[in-house]
């Protein structure tokens, strides 16, 4: 008999002994990112294209693609799905994956965003009749909770994970924690796609799914990275995807630990947003800004110039945002 598929959306993040974050995910690194915005690529280039089943794009300044409602794999009409190849440097010891959605119509009973694994299914986010959001651990039936999405509204949920501590998992819809577990020990069996409806039957997911992102631990015998984990010296990456709407990911190395200023500044040298005023430890970060001014407001097209400062080192890097 196949199981009941769930929504879900996740993300992992791991800080330095064991403490764990929503927001900061300055201590993975990105490893793929699937906008999802007008094709099925991966941002980052180490992965292959994620496939879309009858999920046509919807364009615009939002972005994402639609997904039916109806399950993929046991013969449906119109039934709608996106898999991910294996994203081979998810590595169960810290991690995180992150998905934005946007529910149309509530599907009966309760249905999933994101899959993470195919026939074991080791963690997961439902969203259910009473617009919570459950969480779903190591294929069991998922933990209840009062934090609830909005129809036809934008969330991003958040799954944290780290088996190097006490094996905690926390979950976040919108920053908010809707579930924390500790003691477990996830097992990921070599299974590292990430799905919207694969391992169940029936209704699916439907509304918009956009910016699916995996990040993982550091790893030097990762092939597709040159990531080391004592990076040698400072560096600014280029922003990508560059040109951007509506946010873009800016990663950075620091070779030694400090305090670091990150802010973005527009043409007329006037300082946009502030995204890093803080003590960061040596290593590969990576950030997002979602083109908002320091009040939170979006800011207009145009060009900006993220600044990084670290000790008396100082770069920059020139960034498009078309909206």
């Amino acid at each position: 008999m196949k199981k009941v598929t769930m929504i879900f959306i996740i993300i992992f993040i791991t800080g330095v002994s064991g403490l764990l974050f929503a927001q900061d995910l300055s201590h993975l690194t990105l490893i793929a990112h699937y906008p999802l915005s007008f094709d099925a690529n991966d941002a980052t280039s180490n992965y292959d294209p994620a496939h879309l089943i009858n999920t046509p794009f919807q364009g615009g300044q939002e972005g994402g693609v639609y997904c039916t409602g109806n399950y993929a794999y046991d013969g449906t009409p119109d039934s709608s799905d996106i898999l991910t190849p294996p994203i081979t440097g998810l590595l169960a010891s810290a991690f995180a994956i992150s998905v934005e959605f946007k529910v149309t119509e509530y599907m009966v009973p309760c249905r999933p965003i994101i899959v993470c694994g195919d026939l074991w299914r080791w963690v997961a986010a439902w969203v259910q009749a009473d617009s919570t959001v459950g969480i779903y651990w190591e294929d069991g039936w998922p933990a209840e909770t009062t934090v609830k999405y909005i129809p036809h509204t934008w969330h991003k949920v958040t799954i944290v994970y780290d088996s190097t501590g006490a094996g905690i998992g926390k979950a976040y819809l919108d920053g908010v924690l809707t579930d924390s577990t500790a003691g477990l020990k996830l097992d990921l069996h070599d299974d590292k796609r990430i799905t919207i409806s694969h391992g169940g039957s029936g209704n699916s997911f439907k509304g918009y799914i956009r910016n699916i992102k995996v990040y993982s631990i550091s790893d030097p015998n990762i092939v597709f990275s040159n990531n080391s984990s004592h990076p040698k010296e400072f560096n600014l990456s280029q922003n990508y995807p560059n040109p951007f709407n509506p946010e873009t990911n800016i990663q950075y190395s620091l070779p030694h630990a400090g305090f670091v200023k990150l802010a973005i500044y527009n043409i007329k040298g006037q300082k946009v947003s502030q995204l890093i005023n803080k003590f960061q430890t040596a290593g590969h970060h990576t950030l997002t800004w979602n083109g908002t001014n320091l009040h939170g407001v979006r800011v207009s097209s145009g060009i900006y110039i993220c600044r990084i400062q670290s000790g008396s080192q100082i770069l920059t890097q020139k960034m498009v945002l078309k909206r």
